[in-house]
C-alpha cells in the first residue's frame, strides 16, 4: 500500500477514535445505566483501563498514608522514650516556667525595708526555719541579724525578761541570745505548770475544794502565769551564785557558810527588786515544799517503799536537793517533774546525785584524780563545770535565809517569823483568780484539752 493510500485510512481511524471517545464522555455525563444500553468491546476496554487507573492510585495514597502514620508514630514514640528527646521537652517546659516571674524573686524586688517588716511578723523559730528555704533568705536574714533579734524582742518579749537576762551588747542582739532566754522561759513554763498540776492534785480538798472541776485547767493556767516570772528569777539567782562561789573558790578557797550567805545577799540586793524578792521568795519557798511532800519522801501508801529507800540509800537527803538545786536549777528540776511518777522522779534525783558525787570524786586533790571511776551515765556541763563547788548542806542556806536578811534590812518585815506560811502562799498565789478568769474575753479550755497537753 502506498503513501496516499495511507493517508485516508488513517484520517478514517482518526475520526472513529474520536467519535468513540466523545460517545465514552457523553456516557460519562449522563450516567447511563447497564440495564438500559449494551456496552460494546472498546467501551468496555475504556472501563478496565480506568479501573486499573483508580486501584493504582489507591494504593499509592495508602502508601504515603501509612509512611506518615509510621513518621509520627516514631516521633511519639522518641517523645515517650527517648531520654534525649525528654530533655528537650524540659528544657522547653523549664524556659517557659524562668519566664514567669517566682514569688521569692517578686520578693526581693521589693526594698529590704519592706522585707524586714515581712520578715519580722514571724516568730522566732520560723524566721529560723525561713534561714534554711535558701541562699537568698539566709542572706537577708543574717545581714539583718540585730535589727530583727530587736524587733522581736520588741514585740514578743516582755522588759522584764529582758531587764533579768539583758544581752551582751544591749543594741546589737543575737539570734543566739534570743535561744538561749526562750530556753530558760520554756524551761521554767513546764515546770511552773508541772508545779501547778502538783498543788492542784495534792490539795485540791484542801485548797481547791469551793472550786468546779471544770475550773480545773483555768486554775492550772493561772497558777503557771503567776509562777512562771519568779521561777525565772530564781533560775537567775541560782546561776549567779553558782558562777560567783566558783570564781570565788578558785580564787580565795573554800569560804565559810557565813560568806556564802553574804554572797547570796549582794545578788539578792543587786539584780531583783523588794516585790519581786517577796514574790519569788515565797514560791522558792512553796516549790521545795512541794519539791519534798512529792518527789523526796514516799508517801504513807508507800511504806514498803519507804524502808527499802532507806536501807538502799536512794532516798534524796536535804544535803542533795541543796547540791541539786544549784548545780541542776530549773532545767533540771523541769526534767524530774517530766517523770510521770514519784517513784521514777526519786530516781532520778538519786541518779543525779550519784553522777555528782562521781563527778567530785574524779576531781578530788588527793595527789592526782580519780579517773577510774565508772561513768554510768554521762554527766551534763553543769555537773562538769560545778563538781568542785562546797556546797552547804542545809536547804535553808540557799535563798531563804539570805532573803530574810535583806528584807530584814529593808524594814520589809519586823521578825524572821512573819513570812507567809504555806496557805497563806497558796491563798495569795490564787489572789485575783477570780477577776481573770470570769473577765469578758477569755478562753477557757477543756479539761480534756489540758489533758492531752
Amino acid at each position: 500500500m502506498s503513501h496516499d493510500d495511507e493517508r485516508p485510512l488513517k484520517a478514517m481511524f482518526s475520526k472513529v477514535a474520536t467519535k468513540i471517545r466523545d460517545f465514552g464522555k457523553m456516557n460519562g455525563k449522563f450516567g447511563s445505566s447497564k440495564a438500559s444500553r449494551s456496552i460494546g468491546p472498546v467501551d468496555s476496554l475504556l472501563e478496565q483501563d480506568k479501573r486499573n487507573t483508580f486501584a493504582s492510585a489507591r494504593r499509592l495514597s495508602k502508601a504515603a498514608m501509612a509512611r506518615e502514620f509510621s513518621v509520627a508514630s516514631g516521633r511519639r514514640r522518641s517523645w515517650l522514650f527517648d531520654k534525649r528527646a525528654a530533655n528537650v521537652a524540659d528544657c522547653v517546659c523549664a524556659q517557659k516556667e524562668s519566664s514567669r516571674p517566682s514569688f521569692s524573686s517578686l520578693f526581693f524586688m521589693l526594698p529590704v525595708e519592706l522585707q524586714l517588716e515581712i520578715v519580722t511578723k514571724l516568730i522566732y523559730s520560723d524566721i529560723i526555719s525561713l534561714r534554711k528555704t535558701s541562699r537568698a533568705f539566709n542572706s537577708l536574714i543574717v545581714a539583718n541579724e540585730h535589727e530583727i533579734a530587736r524587733r522581736q524582742i520588741r514585740v514578743y518579749v516582755e522588759p522584764r525578761y529582758v531587764a533579768l537576762y539583758p544581752p551582751n551588747v544591749p543594741n546589737k542582739p543575737t539570734f543566739e541570745y534570743l535561744s538561749k532566754l526562750a530556753t530558760k522561759s520554756i524551761a521554767a513554763s513546764e515546770l511552773a505548770k508541772a508545779l501547778a498540776t502538783q498543788l492542784y492534785n495534792d490539795f485540791h480538798d484542801k485548797y481547791f475544794d469551793f472550786h468546779s472541776q471544770s475550773d480545773k485547767s483555768l486554775i492550772i493556767r493561772y497558777i503557771t502565769e503567776r509562777l512562771r516570772f519568779s521561777l525565772m528569777i530564781i533560775q537567775h539567782f541560782l546561776e549567779q551564785f553558782a558562777e560567783r562561789k566558783l570564781w570565788r573558790d578558785r580564787v580565795n578557797g573554800y569560804p565559810s557558810r557565813a560568806d556564802d550567805i553574804q554572797l547570796q545577799e549582794a545578788i539578792l540586793e543587786k539584780y531583783y527588786t523588794i516585790d519581786q524578792l517577796v514574790e519569788a521568795s515565797d514560791f522558792y519557798r512553796l516549790t521545795l515544799y512541794l519539791l519534798w511532800q512529792n518527789v523526796a519522801m514516799p508517801g504513807d501508801h508507800e511504806k514498803i517503799k519507804r524502808i527499802w529507800a532507806i536501807v538502799t540509800d536512794s532516798l534524796p537527803a536535804v544535803q542533795d536537793l541543796t547540791k541539786f538545786m544549784v548545780v541542776g536549777g530549773i532545767p533540771e528540776l523541769r526534767n524530774v517533774y517530766r517523770k510521770p511518777k514519784p517513784s521514777l522522779r526519786r530516781k532520778a534525783m538519786s541518779r543525779f546525785s550519784t553522777m555528782y558525787k562521781n563527778e567530785q570524786a574524779r576531781y578530788t586533790k588527793i595527789g592526782k584524780p580519780v579517773s577510774l571511776l565508772p561513768r554510768i551515765y554521762h554527766p551534763s556541763e553543769n555537773i562538769k563545770r560545778y563538781s568542785t563547788l562546797m556546797i552547804s548542806p542545809n536547804i535553808f542556806h540557799l535563798w531563804i535565809h539570805p532573803a530574810q536578811n535583806v528584807m530584814y534590812r529593808k524594814e520589809v518585815i519586823d521578825g524572821l517569823n512573819q513570812f507567809r506560811c504555806i496557805d497563806e502562799i497558796v491563798e495569795h498565789l490564787l489572789d485575783g483568780w477570780d477577776e481573770w478568769a470570769y473577765s469578758p474575753g477569755i478562753e477557757v479550755p477543756s479539761d480534756s484539752d489540758e489533758e492531752g497537753r
